[in-house]
C-alpha cells in the first residue's frame, strides 16, 4: 500500500500578468528552448508510426537486465545479444563513453560471430538509436541520427558520449535505447529536473531507485487546501504551511514531483509584501527573509510558514501571492487570509 502523506497546501494556482514578471502557464521555458537550439545540431525528430511498430516488435524480444521479473532466455536461434563497455571520461566522470558491442550465433554448431566495437554509422550492421520518455516507448519517442548532439548532452558525432549535465530535454524522465541487426538494448536512463516551485495546488512526489522505477511504498500524496486566518500568535497552528520542491509536470489535475532531483538546489523567495515568512527549528518558529537564499535537504521538500498580521490588512480580507524566484514553470502559490 502506498504511503500516504496528507500535507496542508493554501492557495489555489492563478497567472499573474503584472506581480511576477517571470510567471508563465508553460511547462517548458522559453530559455530553455532557446537553449536546447544553440546548444545541439539538432535533428532528432518523432518517431513516426512506422518507427513504433518497429521497435514494439523488437520489445517483444527485450528484457531489460535491472529488472529481476525477466524471463530465462529461450533456447531460439539465431541467438543475438548487444553488450556495452561504458568509462568515465577522465576529465569529467559524470561524462560516460559508450562502446557498443555485438554477438551473434546462428545455431548450436555455427561459430560466434562478434562485433566489438561497432561502428555506429551503419558500416558494419544496422544501427538505430531511440529515445523514449519514460522507461517504455509507449505511443511516443525520438529517433537521434548519427553524426550529430541531441538535446545538447546525446553526442553521435564520433561513437556515443553521454554528457548528463548538458541534457536538455523537456523535464521528465528518458531511456536511450539502441537497436543493432534487429536487437534491442536500453543504454542509458536519466531524468531532466524540474524547476523548483511554490507548490500550488494538489500534488504527488514520487520517488525512484537506481534503476528509475518508482518506489511504490514512497510515493506521497499532497492536499491542497485553501484558507489562513491573520494572527498575531507566532504559534505554529496558527501558521500556512508552503512547500518548495521540483515540479516536473501534471497529471489528473496533480502537480508531479521528484523531490530527489530538488536534494542540493539552492533558492529565493518573492512574495506579496504583507506575508511574513518563517521555519521552524527544534520547535521554535524563526524569523526569515526574502533575501534569503535556501537549499533543500534530504528530504528534497522544505517546508516553511507563512503568516500575516491584521494589523497590515486594510481589508477584512486579502490574497497574497507567492513564488521561487526566477521561476517559470507553474503559477504562483496564492493564499487568501482573513481577520480574526
Amino acid at each position: 500500500m502506498n504511503k500516504m502523506i496528507k500535507g496542508a497546501f493554501v492557495g489555489a494556482a492563478v497567472v499573474l500578468s503584472c506581480f511576477f514578471a517571470a510567471c508563465s502557464d508553460t511547462g517548458t521555458s522559453g530559455d530553455d528552448v532557446s537553449k536546447m537550439s544553440q546548444e545541439e545540431n539538432t535533428s532528432h525528430v518523432l518517431m513516426s508510426k512506422t518507427d513504433l511498430d518497429l521497435i514494439n516488435s523488437y520489445w517483444n524480444d527485450f528484457c531489460d537486465e535491472d529488472d529481476e521479473s525477466c524471463d530465462e532466455e529461450e533456447e531460439t536461434y539465431p541467438k543475438k545479444a548487444i553488450s556495452l563497455n561504458k568509462t568515465k571520461d577522465k576529465f569529467d566522470k559524470s561524462v560516460d563513453v559508450v562502446e557498443i558491442c555485438y554477438t551473434k550465433l546462428e545455431s548450436p554448431d555455427a561459430e560466434e560471430v562478434t562485433v566489438c566495437p561497432v561502428n555506429l554509422d551503419g558500416s558494419d550492421l544496422p544501427v538505430k538509436f531511440f529515445l523514449a520518455a519514460g522507461t517504455t516507448f509507449a505511443d511516443s519517442g525520438y529517433v537521434l541520427e548519427y553524426g550529430k548532439v541531441h538535446f545538447g548532452g546525446i553526442d553521435l558525432t564520433d561513437g556515443l558520449v553521454i554528457r548528463k549535465k548538458k541534457i536538455l530535454t523537456p523535464v521528465g524522465r528518458y531511456t536511450l535505447f539502441v537497436v543493432v541487426d534487429g536487437s534491442l538494448k536500453k543504454v542509458a536512463s536519466f531524468r531532466r529536473a524540474g524547476d523548483l516551485e511554490v507548490i500550488p495546488g494538489d500534488a504527488v512526489a514520487y520517488y525512484y531507485d537506481e534503476n528509475d522505477r518508482v518506489i511504490e511504498n514512497l510515493t506521497a500524496s499532497y492536499k491542497f487546501v485553501g484558507a489562513g486566518v491573520a494572527t498575531n500568535n507566532l504559534s505554529l497552528a496558527m501558521f500556512v504551511p508552503v512547500y518548495i520542491s521540483a515540479i516536473t509536470g501534471e497529471e489528473d489535475g496533480k502537480y508531479i514531483l521528484q523531490p530527489q532531483d530538488a536534494v542540493g538546489m539552492s533558492y529565493t523567495l518573492i512574495a506579496s509584501p504583507e506575508v511574513k515568512l518563517f521555519t521552524v527549528i527544534a520547535g521554535e518558529a524563526i524569523a526569515l527573509s526574502l533575501s534569503d537564499v535556501r537549499t533543500i535537504g534530504n528530504s528534497g521538500i522544505d517546508t516553511l510558514y507563512a503568516m500575516v498580521y491584521p494589523s497590515d490588512m486594510e481589508q477584512d480580507e486579502i490574497t497574497v501571492h507567492l513564488k521561487v524566484s526566477g521561476s517559470s514553470g507553474v503559477p504562483a502559490a496564492e493564499i487568501v487570509f482573513k481577520k480574526p
